[in-house]
Order: structure tokens, then C-alpha cells, then sequence
């Protein structure tokens, strides 16, 4: 039994206006490119049936474009962005560029090129295209001699009129080694200070003597007489971490009158137990000032080991 062949058409015509339906009209075309056997064809064959099958635009364009030989030159910024920029040496002439990786050849200004200085202006070899996309006038290009940080190459440098900066494309940039490609981010080895100092991070930390605070010479003596308040939702807890603190030696109890006595605070935590500080605003205010070394670095705190430092 013969099967009838199945007739392969042509996309409809390409529609340069609408951007939308550009995505879908590529994967339609792709799928003719491979149904019709056009993907076996020599590239020169394919290319001239894609302009075909876009029709009379296409047609345009393919008058004063070179097939192989056309690249975008791309400026995409913004004014919150700072942009990377690159003093660059061409020919003994220097030129501040703009580093731009979606760009695929460097370009200057009408302005910034001389005859007297970087050379005979040739021929364009490639047609540039910018972002809109549209065709640049470029007036010619000049092969350059670009230096930088002890970094020499050599690239077709194009000049672009209409242009507002120099563009430093993708090859020049890569050649002068001036962006470097990070394809992974590892984490850097922090050292393991627990480990390292098990004295510091293990037990209370009590001082070997006790410490002397020295206060100013005419200063009051300030002493609570009445304890303050403990809000009865927090009695209990106060009592219990009170019992574990003297039990480990950070607090101990006191039976007579004494010079300084200072109040209690409790602070609440988040996860529901409390904290209990001092309030040493009185004797703050009495206390003999100091000067700080500010230089200090924080690992010098790591060498006090087992003693704990009470700044003062």
C-alpha cells in the first residue's frame, strides 16, 4: 500500500515588528529546517532559505550585510550603576574605555581618533550592530596596539560614529586579562577557634585574684536598701537560676550591710528563660576613666585563655 508524502511548507512570513512571536516562528523554522532535509544542506544553502522564508525585510537586510561577516556592539547602563572603566594605552595614546563583555568588537568615538596617532583608517570588515538592534555608520577600523598593567595585544579597533564612549569588547577584554570568568565560589577555610582554645570555650572562666574597681576619690557611696520587685510570672525561674549560679560559684550570698549594693535586673529571653544582670549605672558614674587602646585586634582577646578581661 504507497503512503502519500507528506508536503513540507514554508513558516509564514516573519513579522519584524511583533517580538512576541519571534521565539515561536524560530522553533517553527526549526522544525521545517529538519523536516525538509534543509539541515543536511551546506550553511550558505541554509542561511539564503531562512532570508527567503522571512521575505521582503529580510531581503534589506541581506543587501548590506555580508553573511558571516556582521557582530553586536552593545551598550546596556544605568545611572544607579557604576560603570567598570579601564585606562588604556593605543598606540602611545591614552583612552579611557568602557569594559563591556556584550560587546563583540572594541570601538571608539569619532572624536577620539586621529589619523596623526592610531593610524590609517580602513575598511570596515564586520557590519556592527547596536542593542535596538540596528545597523551602526561605522567610518572604518584600524588594527590597535592596546597596553595595559604590563598587558599587550592586538585588536581591530572600530570607529563608530554617533558614539558617546570607547567600548572595550569581549576579545580585547579577555586578551588583557582584565575580566576573569569565576565558574564556582568555594568557601574559605575558617579555623576552628573551639578547637583551638579549649580552655577559652570549656567551664565558667573565673579570675585568678580578685578584681579592684577604682572609683574617683569623692565618690558617693550608693547601696540599694530594699530589694527591687520580681514580677510574680517570673518568681520561680529567678529563683532557680539564682540556686544554679551560686551552685557554680558565679554568685554568693551576702548576710551583712555593705558599702556598694547594686540592683537586680531580669531580662527575659526568647526562648522563655530569663537572664539576670546588675543595673551598675551609680556605679558607672563613679568609677575612674581609662584611655582605651582602640588598635587592639579581636584574636587578641582569644590569648587570655582561662581569664576572662573586664573592661573598665
Amino acid at each position: 500500500m504507497a503512503v502519500a508524502a507528506v508536503q513540507i511548507t514554508h513558516p509564514e512570513p516573519f513579522d519584524f515588528s511583533n517580538t512576541a512571536e519571534w521565539p515561536r516562528w524560530i522553533r517553527w523554522f526549526e522544525r521545517f529546517r529538519l523536516a525538509s532535509g534543509l539541515s543536511t544542506k551546506p550553511e550558505d544553502y541554509q542561511v539564503n532559505s531562512l532570508l527567503y522564508a522571512m521575505e521582503d525585510e529580510a531581503d534589506d537586510i541581506l543587501a548590506v550585510l555580508p553573511l558571516k561577516n556582521f557582530v553586536f556592539l552593545g551598550e546596556l547602563s544605568s545611572p544607579t550603576v557604576q560603570e567598570w572603566t579601564e585606562t588604556i594605552s593605543v598606540h602611545g595614546t591614552v583612552i579611557q574605555f568602557k569594559l563591556d563583555t556584550g560587546a563583540a568588537v572594541s570601538a571608539v568615538p569619532e572624536s577620539v581618533f586621529s589619523k596623526n596617532k592610531l593610524g590609517h583608517l580602513q575598511k570596515a570588515k564586520k557590519v556592527l550592530y547596536g542593542p535596538a538592534p540596528n545597523i551602526l555608520e561605522v567610518n572604518g577600523c584600524f588594527q590597535g596596539v592596546l597596553t595595559v598593567k604590563g598587558r599587550r595585544c592586538i585588536q581591530d579597533v572600530y570607529v563608530v560614529a554617533g558614539l558617546t564612549k570607547a567600548l572595550l569588547g569581549l576579545p580585547a577584554i579577555e586578551a588583557l586579562s582584565l575580566v576573569h570568568r569565576i565558574d564556582a565560589v568555594t568557601q574559605q577555610h575558617t579555623p576552628n577557634l573551639v578547637a583551638a582554645y579549649p580552655s577559652v570555650f570549656s567551664g565558667l572562666g573565673l579570675l585568678q585574684k580578685p578584681y579592684h574597681i577604682e572609683v574617683e576619690k569623692d565618690a558617693t557611696q550608693y547601696a540599694l536598701s530594699t530589694p527591687r520587685r520580681v514580677p510574680l510570672p517570673l518568681r520561680d525561674k529567678v529563683k532557680e537560676e539564682l540556686d544554679r549560679m551560686e551552685s557554680m560559684g558565679v554568685i554568693s550570698k551576702v548576710s551583712s550591710p555593705t558599702e556598694w549594693c547594686a540592683g537586680m535586673v531580669v531580662v527575659p529571653k526568647p526562648s522563655g528563660n530569663i537572664c539576670i544582670c546588675v543595673d551598675l549605672t551609680n556605679l558607672g558614674q563613679e568609677r575612674t576613666l581609662h584611655p582605651t587602646d582602640c588598635r587592639r585586634a579581636p584574636s587578641d582577646a582569644v590569648q587570655c585563655q582561662s581569664v576572662h578581661e573586664i573592661g573598665c
